[in-house]
């Protein structure tokens, strides 16, 4: 190939490079005018309408998906119970069922993964919401990734329901993204409740049902409920929560798909106090924050043993040298694993470190989204059954 030739080539690879950076922009310019679009309600399926509705923001930064979900169901002891295994340490739901928007009568049971620390009411695989045909729409929570292939990193919109145990919510909002799990449970359909109870020992989780579902002609009979709570076998911890745009009182009437909630107590090792979030999607005990420094002591038991265990491919664990106390509860023997840099998704939100399954699962423990704690069962006997048939 001649001089000539070759440059005439550059050029013309200039050209065709100019091209597709000027195709690329006018792309992403389509993929910004779409994210400020409203969704035109034709869009929503006949059995969602007036139930579903779009709001945006003063400068259009944000799309916000309402749905007016509504309970369903009678809970005559305030409680809705759903068994459980633990998976991978994950809590695995068994019996809930998801419903269709647009297919009367259709609907599929299914085993969710409960995760406190993930946002948004439900969050499904993309390959599941193709086979529940949930109504999703692009414009809702838009994030144009600006590349021909992939145009929203996630979508969001609505099925016709969830159902837990005997209670259900209609519709509820869904986020689709390409994830591992199947289908999990995040903290915005828990806020639907007054609370959540774990009980590690007969695998079952109870859902206490807000007041507010039912008329005065009606009230559940919460007598166990009540009666644990007064219990003097629990420690307590302050229990954090935030709603960037609603109160705790007006989540349980609408959900908001772009809301963000922590779920954080304040925890204390070696006497120094720090904020902890509550998370039932991570498998360890504690995920500590890149930048705090704990009292930690490897538990291998010299160097070499450490460099052995990273020659095989394994990562050498940390446990803290002193307790970690929640309330007046004290955990020993606590692995520790560090870096942690908290997602961009939690900005301004004060944490320090996760808590994890490891931990909060050595006593059961009760969520109480009403009284704003967190309780640890401290007794000698197991948790009272809820489920008895003379409470």
């Amino acid at each position: 190939m001649t001089s000539d030739e070759r440059a005439r080539a550059g050029m013309n690879w200039t050209t065709n490079a100019s091209l597709a950076s000027v195709l690329l922009a006018m792309f992403c310019l389509q993929g910004a005018a779409a994210a400020q679009a409203p969704t035109p309600s034709s869009r929503i399926p006949s059995a969602l309408q007036g139930q579903i509705s779009i709001e945006h923001t003063n400068d259009d930064a944000e799309i916000r998906l309402h749905v007016n979900a509504r309970m369903r169901g009678s809970a005559p002891h305030g409680l809705t119970t759903l068994p459980f295994a633990v998976r991978d340490g994950r809590i695995v739901l068994s019996g809930a069922v998801v419903l269709e928007p647009a297919v009367p009568n259709t609907e599929h049971e299914v085993n969710p993964i409960l995760d406190t620390g993930a946002q948004g009411s439900l969050v499904i695989s993309n390959e599941r919401a193709a086979l529940y045909h949930a109504w999703l729409s692009a414009e809702v929570g838009l994030k144009p990734t600006c590349t021909p292939f992939e145009s929203y990193e996630y979508l969001s919109g609505a099925l016709g329901g969830l159902r837990l145990g005997v209670i259900s919510m209609e519709p509820v909002p869904v986020r689709a993204a390409a994830i591992a799990e199947p289908i999990t449970i995040g903290m915005e359909a828990m806020a639907a409740f007054e609370g959540a109870i774990i009980d590690w020992d007969r695998r079952e989780l109870h859902f206490v049902v807000r007041r507010t579902l039912y008329s005065a002609k009606s009230p559940p009979s919460r007598t166990a409920i009540d009666a644990l709570a007064a219990s003097d076998e629990w420690t307590v911890a302050g229990l954090q929560i935030d709603a960037t745009t609603e109160t705790l009182e007006e989540m349980r009437h609408v959900f908001v798909i772009t809301r963000s909630m922590w779920p954080r107590i304040t925890i204390t090792v070696d006497s120094h106090e720090y904020v902890a979030l509550i998370d039932t999607g991570y498998a360890g005990d504690v995920l500590l924050r890149r930048d705090v420094s704990w009292p930690l002591v490897s538990n291998v038991a010299d160097e070499a043993a450490a460099h052995e265990l990273l020659s095989e491919g394994r990562t050498e664990r940390q446990h803290l040298h002193a307790p970690l106390m929640i309330g007046s509860s004290a955990f020993e023997d606590v692995e520790v694993e560090t870096g942690w840099t908290p997602p961009e998704a939690m900005a301004g939100v004060a944490v320090d470190a996760v808590l994890g399954i490891g931990v909060l699962s050595r006593s059961p423990i009760w969520l109480d989204l009403e009284a704003k704690v967190l309780r640890v069962w401290t007794g000698a006997d197991a948790l009272p059954d809820l489920n008895r048939g003379d409470r």
